[in-house]
């Protein structure tokens, strides 16, 4: 480690690598950018490098769109109905309501109370009785019929909560290497 009198530092770690590999080294989310724009490598004049890859939030980002609930891009509730339109669900209202139906889409509204403007966002449903409108605001709970379709949805929440709990993981990049390379 060297520190100057300015406080920048350096840290270095450094090897040797001699074919395909896998080297780890521990980042927080934050400090990879500068991670990746410091880290040097260099041939010893009979390898080189023929490729490094690093699995970093585009894994996610991949992850969420291919599920059917494509939750990349962090869309609100709106955007996630509006993708399921046509799908059966069942919402529990904060009554205790259950309504069954399918799903026709989700907008957000513009009212006014008194002297004031709230947006509030809808579901609207296609149901045995009609249609029907709720505002978010009053549903307890919803699940949707297709279990298949309930666990993207899952899948896709616990991937972002792996990405939200990790601060500092471990990073790995992938070194494909012809011959004998150092790195630093």
């Amino acid at each position: 480690m060297v520190l100057s009198t300015s406080g920048v530092g350096l840290f270095q770690q450094g090897g040797k690598v001699d074919g395909p590999v896998q080297v780890q080294l521990q980042a927080s989310s934050t400090e990879m950018n500068d991670l990746l724009k410091s880290l040097v490598f260099w041939d010893q004049g009979n390898g080189r490098i023929v490729g490094v890859s690093y699995p970093g939030q585009s894994a996610l980002g991949r992850i969420l769109s291919s599920l059917r609930v494509d939750l990349s891009g962090n869309p609100g509730w709106v955007d996630v109905f509006t993708q399921l339109r046509g799908q059966a669900i069942q919402v529990e209202t904060l009554q205790g309501s259950l309504l069954t139906g399918r799903i026709l889409g989700a907008d957000r509204r513009t009212l006014r109370v008194a002297d004031q403007f709230a947006e509030l966002d809808y579901l609207n449903l296609v149901t045995e009785t009609g249609l029907e409108s709720l505002s978010l605001d009053q549903i307890r709970r919803f699940e949707l019929t297709d279990t298949r379709l309930q666990d993207d949805l899952n899948r896709a929440l616990t991937a972002w909560q792996k990405i939200v709990t990790m601060s500092v993981k471990p990073s790995t990049f992938i070194l494909r290497v012809k011959g004998c390379v150092r790195w630093r």
